[in-house]
């Protein structure tokens, strides 16, 4: 049981990228987490980009994702 921080970029047109696990409780939850994130972009998953100035900006993120391992 633990918690895998992902950190990721969303760029202007929503996509994700740069993506990388910050902490990591065991080598296959960080991997696993990290295919997850990415699979949304393979998937057509968007997110609303951030908006500066009316204007959409990247913007980083940290997604907490909770491991439980039986």
């Amino acid at each position: 049981m633990g918690s895998v921080i992902v950190q990721f970029v969303v760029d202007k047109d929503g996509q994700v990228t740069n993506a990388k696990a910050l902490r990591n409780p065991c080598p296959g939850c960080g991997a696993a987490a990290l295919a997850a994130v990415e699979a949304m972009n393979e998937q057509g998953i968007r997110f609303v980009p951030g908006k500066q100035g009316g204007r959409a900006v990247r913007v980083r993120y940290h997604l907490p994702i909770k491991i439980n391992l039986q």
